[in-house]
């Protein structure tokens, strides 16, 4: 048992020297990698596939050419001011509704005190008139 405790791990350390080091060790770049940007690497191996290796805070990070293209031409999401506005008068004051990834988000403000968004909204909005009942 106790021989079985040294010859263990003496195997592991010989069978991990045999093994070919294809891969750069963590947070290490390869030899003849191009500088993209400030964190960004190229490598064109032997076999004509490219890399692109990234320097992040957990080290370097590598992935295939055609997946770093991918995220780089992924669709900006639309920002929130630009989302449809529905605006309704009230008379002293708007207000607002719109739709919001948690349900639908409304707002009143008075006239007086509007935002440039929010005159933005109404310039480009149909305004419906309405008197809002009060209980």
């Amino acid at each position: 048992m106790i021989v079985a405790a040294f010859v263990l791990p003496l195997l592991l350390l010989t069978a991990q020297d045999k093994k070919p080091a294809t891969v750069p060790p963590a947070g290490a770049l390869p030899a003849g990698a191009v500088k993209i940007d400030e964190n960004t690497y190229k490598l064109k191996e032997k076999d004509g596939k490219t890399w692109v290796y990234r320097k992040t805070p957990f080290g370097v990070s590598r992935l295939p050419e055609e997946q770093f293209t991918k995220q780089n031409e992924a669709p900006l999401i639309q920002p929130a001011r630009e989302a449809k506005v529905k605006v309704t008068d009230l008379g002293s004051e708007y207000k607002f509704e719109r739709a919001h990834p948690f349900g639908i988000q409304v707002w009143k403000k008075a006239k007086k005190d509007l935002t440039a968004d929010e005159q933005k909204y109404i310039d480009g909005a149909k305004v419906e008139t309405a008197v809002e009942k009060k209980n």
